[in-house]
């Protein structure tokens, strides 16, 4: 038998589906420790149990042409009822890289911004600026010794920032970089207010977020 391509209904209810679930992967609550991927196995899975239950019919002659290295690698083929369905998992990032920096950062930096939290007042909050590839290619042994002059760091000299209004930035911006580490840091310094803990490191893309607002 031919196959038919498959319908426009599935390959839609495919492309959304895949969005929410890797936007629920990577928006989480700031500090959650979780593995960002794209999962495109589960996916799929997840698609191909929505079209069976409206279809009323279960997946067969189910084929995964990527890994034949077919010369249309979708992630998978399959029959459903009388419809033959094609689903093709793309990810999308941020910029290149994202999710690859977002899995090293559980590792780089959520420890440290618990064991930085322990030893600020409860009642402020306080920001680590950096850039976003400050830390990549630290590993092991280098890496511990950099979040260790970090939090050192940051302990001593946070109490003695200012304290900025809510809603706005210092009057004088506290650039450093500190000793033992290989790169320049941005401190903060508000009101616990809102904010769901007493410190959060931030990585940015680059630019000068006071020059550009100037």
């Amino acid at each position: 038998m031919r196959c038919r391509p498959p319908s426009m209904r599935g390959v839609i209810e495919a492309d959304d589906l895949s969005k929410v679930v890797l936007y629920n992967r990577v928006s989480g609550a700031v500090g959650d420790i979780m593995h960002v991927g794209f999962n495109e196995g589960k996916v799929c899975d997840a698609v191909l149990r929505r079209i069976e239950m409206r279809e009323g019919a279960a997946r067969a002659n189910c084929r995964w042409p990527e890994r034949e290295n077919h010369e249309a690698p979708v992630e998978i083929v399959c029959d459903i009822g009388t419809q033959r369905f094609a689903l093709e998992h793309t990810g999308v990032e941020n910029f290149e890289g994202f999710v690859r920096l977002q899995n090293g950062a559980l590792t780089h930096f959520r420890p440290l911004e618990a064991r930085i939290a322990e030893n600020l007042p409860p009642s402020e909050y306080v920001l680590l600026e950096m850039s976003l590839k400050a830390t990549e290619g630290l590993r092991g042994e280098a890496l511990a010794k950099v979040q260790h002059a970090l939090a050192a760091y940051v302990v001593a000299t946070a109490p003695a920032l200012p304290i900025a209004r809510e809603g706005r930035y210092p009057d004088l911006i506290h650039r450093a970089q500190p000793p033992g580490v290989p790169f320049e840091i941005t401190l903060y310094r508000w009101p616990r207010s809102w904010h769901a803990k007493p410190f959060e490191i931030s990585q940015l893309v680059g630019g000068d977020r006071e020059a550009d607002a100037a």
